[in-house]
């Protein structure tokens, strides 16, 4: 699991996710860039990412 966003800086919070789930947990290299970075790639990519989200009924 990668732990991104702000909550990513509490101290320990990987370590305590890790022993509280037995998931792995890591953070992001830059977790406060993590929403601007993936939302930039969406945009880049909307074609792609429009037909993941939206069901033709």
């Amino acid at each position: 699991m990668t732990i991104s966003g702000g909550t990513a800086l509490l101290r320990n919070l990987d370590q305590l996710i890790t022993s509280s789930t037995g998931v792995q947990a890591i953070v992001a290299e830059e977790p406060l860039l993590c929403v601007a970075k993936g939302t930039g790639v969406a945009l880049e990519n909307l074609d792609v990412y429009k037909k993941s989200i939206i069901t033709r009924k």
